[in-house]
């Protein structure tokens, strides 16, 4: 395994960084510390664990601490400050995993200066080796898993199945400390592991995200509609993107003018333009391709309505903190930790079901009072629950409950 560390590394020293976080955040638990955020994906269009592990790296150097992350190499890896360590080898062709020999033992050579391991996705080949070499290392490390079972109401099974792999479960007896991003996401870790685990959720920059005019976002991007409904996230089988599809045909029956933007990439491109051109929905379904960052809250900014169709598989859904602090109300399917993150201030749907998907859309359009109380409501939630300011300090809490001895 061969790997080398990017030049990326900001004007201030970490010890000057550390001397300002202690000015600026005075009851900070840790005041200074090393840590190595490890994840297997970290492109931006890899979904939400490569956005968590950004802003994750971002606001941990703003308190004043050293980070980096270590990840695959990438053709699109996210932008940040942090310093960004790249394990090439080869990668499978489907999960892009890293399947360099050895990797365990490449990996104490990178993490052997750092205090804090902290690994992202408890099923990846990346994270899972980093918290071997912490632990061969002396390191302690953090866990946080964004997966849930896309069985729903099989826990026995995944236990029963967890027993076949009794290396998978001393490894994950060897973690300090495991974080779940949803309760959902906490009760199928717990299938593999009798530790406590904390849930702590992912967070959203409210300040980047943010409540705008609409029609002059649609003016920026060239965007109109009636109602203009938006998706954004992979294009992926798990996402149901062809249901949205199928729901628009019926909301389009009605409405002509609607527009329906579909802001992402994936393998399933193709085939989704296919049923577009199939359902004569040209004129009413807009493919953005991959969004730059800096273009996405202002296209949530544009929209009417937000729309998570996924039928499987959604441990959180960070794409709906984004649209609920950017005052877009939404709807969304009951799969995984999406209830939890909505809390009843969205609108929920059966998955894969194109008519219940359709119907919660148009009465969603049709009702302008609860549009708007819908948006008040998860945007006063989002600014409470789900601020990076909030999620950080619950994280810093279980640093410092990881590097103190007990």
């Amino acid at each position: 395994m061969i790997y080398k560390p990017t030049v990326k590394t900001s004007i201030a020293t970490p010890q000057l960084r550390a001397t300002i976080s202690n000015l600026i955040y005075p009851l900070a638990l840790i005041p200074y510390v090393r840590i190595a955020l490890t994840v297997e994906w970290f492109s931006e269009d890899a979904g939400g664990v490569a956005s968590h592990v950004k802003e994750l790296s971002e606001r941990l150097l703003q308190r004043g601490h050293e980070v980096a992350v270590i990840t695959n190499a990438t053709d699109r890896p996210h932008s940040t400050r942090a310093r960004v360590v790249y394990l090439e080898g080869p990668q499978d062709p489907f999960f892009k995993l890293n399947l360099s020999i050895g990797i365990s033992k490449g990996l104490q050579e990178v993490l052997r200066k750092f205090d804090i391991v902290h690994a992202h996705h408890a099923f990846a080949r990346i994270p899972l080796a980093s918290i071997s070499a912490s632990h061969s290392l002396g390191i302690p490390s953090v866990l946080t898993t964004h997966t849930v079972t896309f069985l729903k109401d099989y826990d026995y099974f995944w236990t029963f199945f967890s027993y076949s792999y009794p290396r998978y479960r001393l490894m994950l007896s060897r973690v300090k400390k495991i974080i779940a991003v949803s309760e959902a996401a906490r009760r199928f870790i717990s299938c593999f592991t009798s530790r406590d685990v904390v849930v702590i959720p992912n967070g959203v920059d409210t300040r980047r995200f943010a409540p705008r005019d609409r029609y002059a976002a649609r003016d920026e991007l060239g965007l109109y509609g009636e109602p203009l409904v938006l998706y954004v996230g992979r294009l992926v089988p798990k996402k149901g993107v062809d249901v949205l599809l199928l729901a628009a045909k019926e909301v389009v029956r009605r409405y002509p003018r609607a527009t329906f933007v579909i802001a992402g990439s994936g393998a399933l491109e193709p085939v989704l333009k296919a049923l577009v051109r199939a359902a004569g929905l040209e004129r009413n379904v807009v493919f953005m391709g991959y969004v730059d960052q800096e273009i996405l809250p202002r296209l949530y900014n544009a929209a009417d309505i937000f729309v998570l169709p996924s039928v499987m598989g959604e441990s959180f859904g960070i794409v709906l903190l984004e649209a609920m602090s950017s005052g877009v109300p939404v709807v969304a399917t009951d799969v995984g930790g999406i209830p939890e993150v909505l809390d009843g201030k969205g609108m929920l749907v059966p998955p894969g079901k194109s008519r219940d998907l359709c119907d919660a859309i148009l009465r969603l359009w049709e009702d302008e009072a609860r549009r708007e109380r819908m948006a008040r409501d998860a945007l006063k939630m989002v600014r409470e629950r789900y601020s990076w300011d909030s999620v950080l300090g619950r994280i810093m809490k279980v640093y410092e409950s990881v590097s103190i001895p007990a």
